[in-house]
C-alpha cells in the first residue's frame, strides 16, 4: 500500500512519458494573464518542496486552508496499482494523464457542454481497467432510458440517449474511516467509463482494482478515441458527477514522491459560492520571490449545479501538482494573490472569502 490511496488511474498503463498530458506554454511573463487558455501549463522543473506544513484548519480571516492526507482520508480504499501490463496483442500502454484542455466543469471556452468527467486521450483498443474494487452495475449501451416507461422526465445515464455509447459503471463501497472525516459524504461511490469500443464485463460481476473491463473507443458522442471517466457520489446519475482529479491516485514527480491536489472555493458575505472566470496558479519551487516553473489557467466550474458540494465543497480543483509553494492569483475585491503549499499525497483545501 502506498501512502496515497485515492482511486488508481483507470487505464492499463505501466509506462508514462516524462511530461505527459500537459500542453506547453510559450514564455508567458510572471504576471497575471487572464488570456491564458484554460489548463495551459508550462513544463515543470521539479525541485524540492518549499516551506513547512501548516496546521490543519489554519485561518487568515478571508483565507482558510487545510491539508487532507489522502491515505487516512480514504482509509485504504484502493491500491495505487495502475493495473495490468498489456498483452502482446494489445496496443502500446495507455496514457493515464488527464486532458488538461477539457477539465471537469469546463467548456473549452464555451465550445462544449460543461464537462462532468475527465478525458484520457488514447488510441482505439487501449485496455481500460477498473479504478477500484467494486460491483459492475452497468455494462453495455446507454441508448435506452433508465427511467420507468411513462415517467417524466425521461432519464438516461448521460444528458440524453447514446451520450456515452458503450459504458461500464462500477459501484464502490468507501470504508468507515472515510465517514469519520466526512459524515455527510454521499454514498455509494461510482466510477463510469464511457465511449468504449468493447465492454468486457457483465452486470453483477465483482471486479478488482486493475482488472480489465473494456477497451478505448469513440462510441456515443465522442469525436475521437479516448476514455471518458467520471466519479459519481450518492447516485448513479449525470448530476451526481464530481471532479475525478480529486479522487485519482497521483503520479510521482522526478524525485519519486507523489504529487498533490488542490480544491478551492470563493464565497461572498452570505457564504454563497462565487464564479471566478480567471484564476492563475503558479508553481514557485525557488520560493515566493523566485520564478515560476509553470502556470495553470483555471476557472470555477461553469455549471452552477457543480459548485460547493460535499465532501470538499469546492468550486475548482486540480490534481497532479508537484509538492511545494504556489501562488494563486484571481480577481476578488480587486486583484488578489495568495500563497499556498501543496504536500505530497495530500489534498489542500482552500476557501477565499469576499
Amino acid at each position: 500500500m502506498h501512502n496515497l490511496s485515492r482511486l488508481p488511474r483507470p487505464l492499463c498503463s505501466w509506462q508514462r512519458s516524462p511530461n505527459p498530458g500537459h500542453s506547453r506554454s510559450h514564455g508567458f511573463p510572471l504576471t497575471y494573464r487572464p488570456s491564458l487558455p484554460l489548463g495551459h501549463r508550462q513544463p515543470r522543473n521539479p525541485i524540492a518542496p518549499h516551506g513547512n506544513p501548516h496546521p490543519l484548519g489554519k485561518s487568515h480571516g478571508v483565507f482558510s486552508y487545510r491539508h487532507l492526507a489522502a491515505h487516512p482520508m480514504h482509509g485504504g480504499f484502493v491500491l495505487r496499482s495502475l493495473g495490468l501490463a498489456p498483452a502482446a496483442t494489445d496496443p502500446a500502454p495507455g496514457n493515464d494523464s488527464v486532458d488538461v484542455t477539457y477539465r471537469f466543469g469546463s467548456t473549452q471556452g464555451g465550445l462544449r457542454d460543461p464537462h462532468h468527467g475527465v478525458e484520457f486521450l488514447n488510441s482505439f483498443g487501449t485496455p481500460v481497467v477498473a479504478a477500484g474494487e467494486g460491483v459492475v452495475v452497468v455494462a453495455g449501451s446507454d441508448r435506452d432510458p433508465i427511467s420507468p416507461p411513462g415517467d417524466w422526465p425521461i432519464l438516461f445515464y448521460g444528458p440524453y440517449a447514446n451520450f456515452y455509447g458503450n459504458l461500464v459503471v462500477i459501484e464502490h463501497s468507501p470504508p468507515a474511516a472515510l465517514f469519520a472525516l466526512y459524515p455527510d459524504l454521499p454514498t455509494p461511490l461510482y466510477t463510469l467509463y464511457g465511449h468504449l469500443s468493447e465492454v468486457l464485463v457483465q452486470v453483477g460481476q465483482t471486479v478488482q482494482a486493475g482488472q480489465l473491463i473494456g477497451r478505448v473507443g469513440m462510441s456515443g458522442v465522442a469525436t475521437g478515441n479516448h476514455l471518458h471517466f467520471e466519479v459519481r457520489l450518492g447516485e448513479n446519475t449525470y448530476k451526481a458527477a464530481h471532479n475525478p482529479e480529486l479522487w485519482l491516485a497521483p503520479h510521482t514527480d522526478a524525485q519519486g514522491q507523489p504529487t498533490g491536489a488542490l480544491a478551492g472555493r470563493f464565497l461572498n458575505t452570505y457564504q454563497v459560492s462565487l464564479e471566478i472566470e480567471e484564476i492563475v496558479l503558479e508553481y514557485l519551487p525557488q520560493g515566493p520571490e523566485g520564478e515560476s516553473a509553470f502556470e495553470i489557467a483555471l476557472r470555477t466550474y461553469e455549471e452552477k449545479a457543480l459548485l460547493g458540494r460535499p465532501p470538499f465543497w469546492e468550486s475548482f480543483g486540480v490534481g497532479d501538482l508537484p509538492a511545494g509553494l504556489y501562488r494563486l492569483t484571481f480577481p476578488l475585491n480587486g486583484l488578489r494573490r495568495e500563497w499556498i503549499t501543496i504536500y505530497p499525497g495530500q489534498i489542500t483545501v482552500v476557501t477565499f472569502r469576499k
